[in-house]
């Protein structure tokens, strides 16, 4: 699916110039239009998702699942002259969340990876601009941004890191969204922070909330996500849309308003328990945010909590025509 909004046009000599934003948010190919002057690309991969908690036998310790990393983010611009008459392109999907578990002392379900998202060629290592999806929670451990140091042929395309979900804790509350020390506030628009772990049981049967997802900053105020679950409560979904500035594009207040594009936030990790479920991780919003993980539970008691679906990815094309 695609959604065409012309942002601006200017009549005032030389022809009339046009700027148009394209969202994809479904794969194909992109037709250049006529009059095409440049291009510009931002790409978002699909969020991670989370792991489920565990389920263990009372006076035991129990975890909750881990955040799924979110999906990263790319920017590319283009001369009409290096793209062709038409270009593939492929959304990378949310990572599904690790089932939840019913079965005695057994441990988590992992969360899915979230899919690449590409535009520029039907291969992922020669695409023009790229965005790699989040890694899917493992066990306790929180999912991973993707590692563009591990990509053959990366001078092609570029993409900035998406950042790690929060670890499952083991008998204390979930892992929350923080500031990354190496990023200055001024980047953290760039990035898709991770989701929040999930809540465990500790060996004395206590049981603990689940942690909240992505904190987001700018240069004047933080935000900070409050949606982790409470014990035995899921936790919240992340935000669609959340935030729709990326510095680094040339037309960013040509399309800030526009209501269906931008990155989400990330879920939060759901409640453990000991009376009943766990609480399920959130979902992650659109696009890239990451799912949440899964609250621990007892024996013969209830199921833990499934670890959330990461957001989905998409394309924003910004065409700059003169016709």
């Amino acid at each position: 699916m695609a959604f065409r909004i012309p942002l601006y046009v200017n009549t005032t000599g030389g022809g009339t110039y046009t700027a148009t934003a394209t969202i994809l948010t479904s794969s194909g190919t992109w037709t250049k239009p006529t009059g095409l002057q440049f291009l510009e690309v931002i790409c978002i991969g699909g969020g991670g998702g989370g792991s489920s908690g565990e389920k263990r036998p009372t006076n035991t310790l129990a975890q909750g699942g881990g955040g799924g990393g979110a999906g990263c983010i790319g920017y590319e611009s283009f001369n009409a002259t290096q793209l062709g008459t038409t270009e593939s392109y492929t959304i990378g999907a949310g990572g599904t969340g690790g089932a939840s578990v019913a079965a005695n002392n057994t441990a988590h379900n992992n969360g899915g990876a979230g899919g690449n998202t590409f535009f520029g060629s039907a291969s992922n290592t020669t695409a023009k601009c790229r965005a790699d999806g989040g890694n899917g929670a493992i066990g306790q451990a929180a999912g991973t941004s993707r590692d563009r140091t591990n990509i053959t042929g990366d001078t092609a395309y570029s993409y900035a890191s998406g950042f790690p979900g929060l670890t499952g804790a083991q008998g204390g509350n979930g892992g929350s969204g923080f500031q990354p020390a190496s990023q200055g506030l001024n980047t953290q628009w760039n990035y898709i922070t991770g989701a929040g772990g999930g809540g465990g049981i500790s060996a004395a049967n206590a049981v603990f909330s689940g942690g909240s997802g992505a904190r987001y900053y700018n240069l004047a105020f933080a935000l900070s996500a409050t949606n982790g679950g409470a014990a035995g409560v899921s936790g919240g979904n992340g935000e669609n849309y959340r935030f729709k500035r990326f510095p680094f594009a040339l037309s960013v207040n040509k399309y800030n308003n526009i209501t269906t594009a931008g990155y989400g936030t990330s879920g939060g990790g759901g409640g453990s328990s000991i009376t009943a479920n766990g609480g399920n991780g959130g979902n992650g919003g659109d696009y890239g945010g990451a799912g949440g993980g899964g609250g621990a539970a007892r024996d013969n008691v209830g199921n833990s909590g499934k670890g959330g679906d990461g957001g989905a990815g998409c394309i924003i094309l910004i065409e700059h025509i003169v016709s």
